[in-house]
């Protein structure tokens, strides 16, 4: 009866969770139609992204085929970032324009540690996905870093959370955020 009982709890938990990531995944597809700046509604699409992946840090990379390279808009507890377009993890994911999922960042031989020591954090896993407009045009990469599961334990991302952000990533195709100046615009948009 006991094992019933923990089985039944497993999965409801299991079900609250899927569908707080829907409510998550919906209310940011909601913010793309939305008249916000676009550093507000970056910052809250992340914010989404975290909370619907339960992850520690992300970055969102955009894209500059002028200068090809990836700077950073938005990126949790490092200062910003600028890198050639083909360089690391996100970079391959800008060169191939495909999801990557990591489980152990320091095993992949495209992992720059230089951030994890200037910083003193550790990458383990990473999911970086290509953010792309209608056209197929890469606009930048989305990089989620060390997973979490409901106790705080790292855990490597799975199919399901792929599967989330191709999800999102179709519900942003759809509602494209207005043109966004490239980092060498104006001096206010410069990371």
């Amino acid at each position: 009866m006991q094992v019933l009982a923990k089985s039944n709890a497993a999965l409801v938990a299991k079900q609250k969770s899927a569908e707080l990531q829907k409510q998550a995944l919906v209310e940011s597809a909601k913010l793309l139609g939305n008249n916000l700046s676009l550093d507000d509604l970056f910052k809250k699409i992340m914010g989404h992204a975290k909370k619907l992946l339960g992850v520690d840090r992300s970055t969102l990379f955009l894209f500059d085929a002028k200068r090809l390279e990836l700077w950073s808009r938005v990126a949790d507890g490092v200062p910003p970032i600028r890198i050639p377009h083909d360089a690391g993890i996100a970079g391959a994911v800008c060169v191939s324009k495909t999801l990557l999922n990591i489980p152990n960042a320091y095993e992949d031989a495209r992992f720059n540690p230089e951030v994890d020591r200037q910083t003193g954090y550790t990458t383990k896993s990473i999911l970086a996905f290509p953010i792309l407009n209608g056209a197929n045009d890469l606009l930048g990469v989305l990089q989620l870093i060390n997973k979490l599961d409901g106790r705080g334990v790292e855990v490597p991302f799975n199919d399901h959370d792929e599967e989330l952000l191709q999800a999102f990533s179709s519900q942003a195709r759809s509602h494209p955020p207005p043109a966004y100046p490239t980092p060498h615009a104006s001096p206010h948009t410069s990371p």
